[in-house]
Protein backbone atom coordinates (compact mmCIF):
# COMPACT_ATOMS: atom_id res chain seq x y z
CA UNK A 1 0.00 0.00 0.00
CA UNK A 2 2.74 2.39 0.90
CA UNK A 3 4.64 1.44 -2.26
CA UNK A 4 1.62 2.16 -4.48
CA UNK A 5 1.12 5.54 -2.87
CA UNK A 6 4.78 6.46 -3.43
CA UNK A 7 4.61 5.43 -7.11
CA UNK A 8 1.44 7.55 -7.53
CA UNK A 9 3.12 10.61 -6.03
CA UNK A 10 6.13 10.21 -8.33
CA UNK A 11 3.90 9.92 -11.40
CA UNK A 12 1.95 12.99 -10.31
CA UNK A 13 5.15 15.00 -9.89
CA UNK A 14 6.41 13.98 -13.34
CA UNK A 15 3.07 14.89 -14.96
CA UNK A 16 3.11 18.35 -13.32
CA UNK A 17 6.63 19.05 -14.62
CA UNK A 18 5.62 18.06 -18.16
CA UNK A 19 2.71 20.54 -18.25
CA UNK A 20 3.44 24.10 -19.70
CA UNK A 21 3.41 26.92 -17.21
CA UNK A 22 0.18 28.90 -16.94
CA UNK A 23 0.61 32.54 -18.05
CA UNK A 24 0.24 35.10 -15.39
CA UNK A 25 -1.82 38.19 -16.37
CA UNK A 26 0.44 41.16 -17.11
CA UNK A 27 3.61 39.03 -17.09
CA UNK A 28 5.19 37.77 -20.36
CA UNK A 29 6.04 34.11 -20.78
CA UNK A 30 9.74 33.35 -20.95
CA UNK A 31 10.76 30.66 -23.35
CA UNK A 32 13.34 28.15 -22.25
CA UNK A 33 16.80 29.06 -23.31
CA UNK A 34 18.62 26.77 -25.63
CA UNK A 35 21.74 25.37 -24.18
CA UNK A 36 22.91 23.71 -27.32
CA UNK A 37 25.11 26.57 -28.52
CA UNK A 38 25.45 30.42 -28.44
CA UNK A 39 24.65 30.82 -32.16
CA UNK A 40 20.90 30.67 -31.64
CA UNK A 41 21.01 33.71 -29.36
CA UNK A 42 23.00 35.71 -31.94
CA UNK A 43 20.55 34.74 -34.69
CA UNK A 44 17.63 35.76 -32.53
CA UNK A 45 19.32 39.09 -31.77
CA UNK A 46 19.90 39.69 -35.52
CA UNK A 47 16.28 39.03 -36.38
CA UNK A 48 14.89 40.92 -33.41
CA UNK A 49 13.00 44.11 -34.33
CA UNK A 50 14.77 47.38 -33.54
CA UNK A 51 11.59 49.30 -32.94
CA UNK A 52 10.19 49.37 -29.43
CA UNK A 53 7.21 47.15 -28.80
CA UNK A 54 3.84 48.66 -29.30
CA UNK A 55 1.49 48.42 -26.41
CA UNK A 56 -1.79 46.65 -26.88
CA UNK A 57 -4.43 49.01 -28.25
CA UNK A 58 -1.82 51.58 -29.37
CA UNK A 59 -1.40 52.44 -33.13
CA UNK A 60 1.33 54.25 -35.09
CA UNK A 61 -1.31 56.13 -37.09
CA UNK A 62 -1.77 59.68 -35.70
CA UNK A 63 -5.24 60.58 -34.50
CA UNK A 64 -7.73 62.13 -36.96
CA UNK A 65 -7.73 65.46 -35.12
CA UNK A 66 -3.95 65.74 -35.40
CA UNK A 67 -3.98 64.92 -39.12
CA UNK A 68 -6.71 67.48 -39.71
CA UNK A 69 -4.74 70.09 -37.78
CA UNK A 70 -1.57 69.33 -39.77
CA UNK A 71 -3.52 69.57 -43.05
CA UNK A 72 -5.11 72.87 -42.00
CA UNK A 73 -1.69 74.24 -41.04
CA UNK A 74 -0.22 73.26 -44.41
CA UNK A 75 -3.15 74.85 -46.25
CA UNK A 76 -2.76 78.02 -44.19
CA UNK A 77 0.95 78.25 -44.99
CA UNK A 78 0.26 77.69 -48.70
CA UNK A 79 -2.49 80.32 -48.70
CA UNK A 80 -0.11 82.82 -47.05
CA UNK A 81 2.60 82.11 -49.62
CA UNK A 82 0.11 82.50 -52.50
CA UNK A 83 -1.06 85.81 -51.00
CA UNK A 84 2.47 87.20 -50.81
CA UNK A 85 3.28 86.00 -54.33
CA UNK A 86 0.13 87.69 -55.70
CA UNK A 87 0.90 90.90 -53.83
CA UNK A 88 4.51 90.96 -55.02
CA UNK A 89 3.43 90.31 -58.63
CA UNK A 90 0.96 93.18 -58.43
CA UNK A 91 3.64 95.52 -57.09
CA UNK A 92 5.97 94.52 -59.94
CA UNK A 93 3.20 95.17 -62.47
CA UNK A 94 2.52 98.64 -61.04
CA UNK A 95 6.24 99.46 -61.04
CA UNK A 96 6.51 98.28 -64.65
CA UNK A 97 3.58 100.51 -65.68
CA UNK A 98 5.16 103.52 -63.98
CA UNK A 99 8.51 102.79 -65.61
CA UNK A 100 6.85 102.50 -69.02
CA UNK A 101 5.04 105.80 -68.48
CA UNK A 102 8.29 107.45 -67.38
CA UNK A 103 10.03 106.16 -70.52
CA UNK A 104 7.26 107.59 -72.72
CA UNK A 105 7.42 110.93 -70.88
CA UNK A 106 11.20 111.03 -71.30
CA UNK A 107 10.87 110.18 -74.98
CA UNK A 108 8.28 112.95 -75.53
CA UNK A 109 10.37 115.45 -73.57
CA UNK A 110 13.51 114.54 -75.52
CA UNK A 111 11.63 114.86 -78.81
CA UNK A 112 10.25 118.27 -77.85
CA UNK A 113 13.68 119.41 -76.74
CA UNK A 114 15.14 118.29 -80.05
CA UNK A 115 12.41 120.17 -81.91
CA UNK A 116 13.07 123.31 -79.85
CA UNK A 117 16.79 123.05 -80.58
CA UNK A 118 16.18 122.58 -84.30
CA UNK A 119 13.75 125.49 -84.33
CA UNK A 120 16.27 127.69 -82.53
CA UNK A 121 19.10 126.79 -84.88
CA UNK A 122 17.30 126.67 -88.23
CA UNK A 123 16.57 129.51 -90.64
CA UNK A 124 13.39 131.63 -90.37
CA UNK A 125 12.43 133.52 -93.52
CA UNK A 126 10.13 136.54 -93.62
CA UNK A 127 8.79 138.67 -96.48
CA UNK A 128 7.75 142.30 -96.63
CA UNK A 129 6.50 144.71 -99.29
CA UNK A 130 8.09 148.11 -98.76
CA UNK A 131 7.37 151.25 -100.81
CA UNK A 132 5.00 154.09 -101.54
CA UNK A 133 3.44 155.82 -104.50
CA UNK A 134 2.72 152.59 -106.35
CA UNK A 135 6.32 151.30 -106.49
CA UNK A 136 7.12 148.54 -104.02
CA UNK A 137 10.12 146.35 -103.28
CA UNK A 138 9.89 142.78 -102.05
CA UNK A 139 12.20 142.42 -99.06
CA UNK A 140 13.34 139.02 -97.85
CA UNK A 141 15.20 138.35 -94.59
CA UNK A 142 16.59 135.37 -92.69
CA UNK A 143 16.10 135.89 -88.95
CA UNK A 144 17.39 132.46 -87.98
CA UNK A 145 20.85 131.22 -86.96
CA UNK A 146 21.73 129.21 -90.05
CA UNK A 147 21.51 129.45 -93.81
CA UNK A 148 18.38 128.84 -95.87
CA UNK A 149 18.23 127.46 -99.37
CA UNK A 150 15.40 129.27 -101.18
CA UNK A 151 14.01 126.97 -103.87
CA UNK A 152 10.88 128.82 -105.01
CA UNK A 153 9.16 132.21 -104.95
CA UNK A 154 5.56 132.97 -105.88
CA UNK A 155 3.93 136.34 -106.41
CA UNK A 156 0.19 136.68 -107.04
CA UNK A 157 -2.44 139.43 -107.14
CA UNK A 158 -6.15 138.74 -106.99
CA UNK A 159 -9.52 140.47 -106.77
CA UNK A 160 -12.07 139.28 -104.24
CA UNK A 161 -15.76 140.08 -103.92
CA UNK A 162 -16.88 142.28 -101.06
CA UNK A 163 -17.48 140.38 -97.81
CA UNK A 164 -15.25 137.41 -98.67
CA UNK A 165 -13.43 136.27 -95.55
CA UNK A 166 -11.49 133.31 -96.95
CA UNK A 167 -8.73 134.83 -99.08
CA UNK A 168 -7.51 131.54 -100.50
CA UNK A 169 -6.62 131.36 -104.17
CA UNK A 170 -9.76 129.40 -105.03
CA UNK A 171 -12.10 132.15 -103.76
CA UNK A 172 -10.64 134.93 -105.92
CA UNK A 173 -12.71 136.44 -108.73
CA UNK A 174 -9.63 136.99 -110.86
CA UNK A 175 -6.05 136.07 -110.07
CA UNK A 176 -2.63 136.21 -111.64
CA UNK A 177 0.25 134.20 -110.22
CA UNK A 178 3.92 134.19 -111.19
CA UNK A 179 6.12 131.26 -110.06
CA UNK A 180 9.88 131.71 -110.01
CA UNK A 181 11.96 128.55 -109.34
CA UNK A 182 15.34 129.37 -107.85
CA UNK A 183 18.27 128.02 -105.88
CA UNK A 184 19.61 130.78 -103.71
CA UNK A 185 21.39 130.47 -100.38
CA UNK A 186 20.41 133.14 -97.91
CA UNK A 187 22.62 133.56 -94.82
CA UNK A 188 21.21 134.83 -91.51
CA UNK A 189 21.35 138.55 -92.28
CA UNK A 190 18.97 141.51 -92.25
CA UNK A 191 16.36 142.29 -94.94
CA UNK A 192 17.61 142.28 -98.51
CA UNK A 193 15.95 143.57 -101.66
CA UNK A 194 14.59 140.73 -103.69
CA UNK A 195 12.82 142.44 -106.56
CA UNK A 196 10.58 145.46 -107.18
CA UNK A 197 7.25 145.92 -108.95
CA UNK A 198 5.01 148.82 -109.98
CA UNK A 199 1.45 148.34 -108.89
CA UNK A 200 0.25 150.35 -111.92
CA UNK A 201 1.54 147.56 -114.13
CA UNK A 202 -0.53 145.08 -112.18
CA UNK A 203 -3.86 146.87 -111.81
CA UNK A 204 -5.20 149.78 -113.73
CA UNK A 205 -6.31 152.79 -111.77
CA UNK A 206 -9.93 152.07 -112.64
CA UNK A 207 -9.61 148.49 -111.39
CA UNK A 208 -8.11 149.61 -108.13
CA UNK A 209 -10.88 152.16 -107.60
CA UNK A 210 -13.83 149.95 -108.56
CA UNK A 211 -12.61 146.53 -107.35
CA UNK A 212 -14.15 145.54 -104.01
CA UNK A 213 -10.92 144.07 -102.66
CA UNK A 214 -7.46 143.78 -104.21
CA UNK A 215 -4.94 141.46 -102.49
CA UNK A 216 -1.26 140.85 -103.25
CA UNK A 217 0.44 137.68 -102.03
CA UNK A 218 4.08 136.70 -101.68
CA UNK A 219 5.22 133.13 -100.90
CA UNK A 220 8.68 131.63 -100.57
CA UNK A 221 9.69 127.96 -100.17
CA UNK A 222 13.04 127.18 -98.52
CA UNK A 223 15.00 124.28 -96.97
CA UNK A 224 16.83 124.55 -93.65
CA UNK A 225 20.12 122.91 -92.64
CA UNK A 226 18.25 119.88 -91.26
CA UNK A 227 16.70 119.14 -94.67
CA UNK A 228 13.19 120.26 -93.70
CA UNK A 229 11.05 122.24 -96.14
CA UNK A 230 9.28 125.38 -94.91
CA UNK A 231 7.02 128.04 -96.38
CA UNK A 232 6.46 131.72 -95.62
CA UNK A 233 3.40 133.44 -97.04
CA UNK A 234 2.35 137.09 -96.53
CA UNK A 235 -0.73 138.97 -97.77
CA UNK A 236 -1.20 142.70 -98.42
CA UNK A 237 -4.37 144.54 -99.33
CA UNK A 238 -4.23 147.49 -101.75
CA UNK A 239 -5.70 150.76 -100.60
CA UNK A 240 -4.99 153.24 -103.37
CA UNK A 241 -1.28 154.05 -103.38
CA UNK A 242 -0.55 152.10 -100.18
CA UNK A 243 -0.48 148.46 -99.13
CA UNK A 244 -1.75 147.18 -95.80
CA UNK A 245 -0.41 143.98 -94.32
CA UNK A 246 -2.96 141.34 -93.26
CA UNK A 247 -1.19 139.52 -90.38
CA UNK A 248 -4.18 137.28 -89.65
CA UNK A 249 -3.64 135.62 -93.05
CA UNK A 250 0.16 135.33 -92.92
CA UNK A 251 1.54 131.80 -92.65
CA UNK A 252 4.89 130.51 -91.36
CA UNK A 253 5.87 126.84 -91.30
Amino acid sequence: MRLSLAVLLVLLAVWQQSQPPTPTPGKPIRKPESVSSGKSKEAESDHAPTEPPVAVGQSNTPPCDKRAADRSSEQGNKSTQDHWITWFTGVLAVVAVFQFGAMIAQFVAARRQAEYLRSAERAHIDLDFVGNKEVFTVMIANYGKSIANIVEYRFSHAVYALGVVDLSVGNASTIFEDVLPMNQVLPPTGPKEFWSFDIKNIFTEETRKNAPRVVLRGLTVYIDIFGKTHETEVLFESHGPTLKNLPEYNRYT
